[in-house]
């Protein structure tokens, strides 16, 4: 699996879904921008070799919605 890749936070949802969204000469990268509200459809995108970018909303391998890892807090009293 790609770096870029393993960067951003989603769910691996099938065995396939690195492979498929493993950058190469088409695929530039994966992109992650933490300032779209939860949900939204540009909150992960994928950018083409000609700069264009298009929203990541579902695996391109099984078709199950993009999940979000969520951030693990530690809400243990001192």
């Amino acid at each position: 699996m790609n770096d870029a890749f393993k960067d951003v936070p989603i769910k691996t949802c099938c065995t396939h879904m690195g492979d498929t969204l493993m950058l190469n000469d088409i695929r530039e990268s994966i992109c992650f921008n933490p300032d779209e509200p939860k949900g939204s459809e540009w909150r992960f995108s994928i950018m083409w070799g000609d700069g264009d970018l298009i929203p990541l909303l579902y695996c391109p391998a099984c078709g199950k919605r993009i999940e979000e890892i969520e951030e693990e807090t530690n809400n243990e009293s001192i």
